[in-house]
């Protein structure tokens, strides 16, 4: 018996599929969008350089983002250091010009201290870092009734009327530093190492 014209005759036949093998190695070789094979290879490079530029740029976004979130607060104009959080004796962040005096504060009331007021405070003796400990401004200090409530900047508690705020004080080529540790109350309690 011989064999109908389905197929063609005399075409040899892919056995597992049953169509004619040339029409089975150009179905093989078009990829899965049944393209040719160089037409499948560019779609790829092109789907790959895609996705590379995206993750590029979610790169780039996220180094800026953390970029803005990691420097130190200090000039807004981009010249010179930041002064990593550490303040001078009663002044204040972000206060003060070019060529204009900072207005000075109380660190513990946060009331603006006049031509001639300071700070009441005292220095352990000593060279290097010592241990200060402030206790307020005129309108704060003595803690009498009338005074101004005194606030620890670390605890955010209030300092009892006999307490006091603790501090680090150190020295750098011509300028002086107050770290501000806790209060009294707050380093009693063992809140601040």
């Amino acid at each position: 018996m011989g064999r109908g014209r389905a197929g063609g005759q005399g075409e040899a036949r892919d056995p597992a599929q049953g169509i004619p093998r040339a029409e089975s190695t150009r179905i093989r070789n078009a990829g899965p969008s049944g393209l040719g094979p160089a037409k499948a290879i560019i779609q790829a490079v092109a789907l790959a350089l895609v996705l590379a530029f995206s993750a590029l740029g979610l790169a780039a976004a996220l180094l800026a983002y953390l970029a803005g979130r990691l420097m130190p607060e200090g000039r807004k104009d981009g010249k010179g250091k930041g002064r990593g959080g550490l303040l001078r004796l009663g002044e204040e962040a972000g206060r003060g010009g070019a060529g204009q005096a900072a207005a000075r504060s109380c660190p513990l009331c946060g009331s603006t201290l006049g031509p001639g007021e300071r700070v009441k405070s005292d220095l352990s003796p000593g060279k290097g870092d010592r241990i200060m400990r402030i206790f307020g401004c005129p309108r704060c200090w003595p803690a009498l009734p009338g005074a101004k409530a005194r606030t620890c900047p670390v605890c955010r508690g209030e300092i009892p009327p006999g307490g006091h705020a603790v501090a680090r004080y150190f020295e750098s080529p011509g300028r002086k530093h107050v770290h501000v540790l806790g209060c009294s109350a707050c380093r009693e309690r063992g809140k601040v190492v």
